[in-house]
């Protein structure tokens, strides 16, 4: 599974780890027909191959949130036994012989510390956001005071309608930009 920005920018998911560090490029839930599940297919031990290796899904040893822009969050180590899961150590269960996806529980925190990398990106759209909408604002008053003045309204009213003084309306809007 993953996750993505409104804008695209960003697209976070949580990547299986294999004991020499590895990676895998995708799921392992899918069974085949007979059961059996498919391999997992993994990033190329060195750049230029175009091979995928493929692998057992046993070989998943932690599981790291991890995003299009660099950013990596903090792993999980895969346990195969149930008592040794805990939230609190960063143990998720999944047992030999089943999928290496992470379980739920580690997906739902994988996602959130994701949402948390992302706060200053969101942050900065909302202020990029309100910068755009006061600029629109602004040309709506710009519009509305040359109106104003093209129907030959004083200063003394623009600037009582802007909330500003009537000098401050004059050198605000009377005065061509150039």
């Amino acid at each position: 599974m993953s996750w993505v920005t409104d804008d695209g920018e960003h697209e976070g998911h949580v990547a299986l780890v294999l004991a020499d560090g590895r990676q895998s490029v995708g799921s392992t839930g899918r069974r085949r027909a007979d059961g059996s599940l498919e391999p997992l297919e993994l990033v190329p031990a060195d750049d230029d191959s175009q091979r995928q290796e493929r692998v057992s899904s046993d070989q998943v040893r932690w599981w790291i949130p991890q995003c299009t822009c660099g950013w990596r969050g903090t792993i999980w180590e895969r346990v195969t036994e149930p008592e040794l899961a805990s939230d609190a150590t960063r143990r998720g269960w999944r047992p030999l012989g089943d999928v290496g996806d992470a379980p739920q529980h580690v997906e739902d925190s994988a996602h959130a510390e994701w949402c948390r990398h992302l706060e200053p990106h969101d942050a900065a759209a909302a202020v990029r956001r309100a910068a755009e909408a006061v600029a629109e604002h602004q040309r709506h008053l710009e519009q509305a005071v040359l109106e104003a003045r093209r129907i030959g309204l004083s200063w003394e009213k623009i600037g009582t309608a802007a909330g500003i003084s009537r000098q401050s309306a004059h050198e605000r809007w009377g005065t061509p930009r150039g």
